[in-house]
């Protein structure tokens, strides 16, 4: 009998974490709806600090964001920021498995001699 009054007050909590971790869920989602701010780059300077290129609405920021402070640098044009293409990013990961391969391979031949 105690085994199961265990069970079941295993199953509430179980279910009272799924319900807020929905509801959490559902809450984070609403921010990133937002349309009129994005972060649009970012650069890391050192321990805390970074530049950010911020569009908002139309425009286009430079940010000094610290720890402390946010400061606007410049206004940027339009022309002056580049679209990141994310195909110059990615490399196919069988590239990356052939050369997981032939360095694996070196390294058996190099441990039977």
């Amino acid at each position: 009998m105690q085994l199961l009054g265990i069970i079941l007050i295993f199953l509430i909590i179980l279910a009272a974490a799924y319900a807020a971790s929905v509801l959490v869920g559902k809450t984070g989602n609403t921010y990133s709806m937002e349309r009129n701010m994005k972060v649009i780059e970012t650069l890391r300077l050192g321990n805390g600090q970074f530049l950010q290129i911020v569009k908002v609405g139309s425009r286009y920021f430079l940010l000094s964001v610290t720890k402390e402070r946010i400061e606007l640098i410049t206004e940027l044009e339009e022309e002056d920021i580049s679209p990141v293409n994310a195909a110059e990013f990615s490399v196919p990961f069988h590239d990356i498995l052939d050369k997981v391969k032939v360095k694996l391979d070196k390294k058996q031949k190099d441990e039977k001699k």
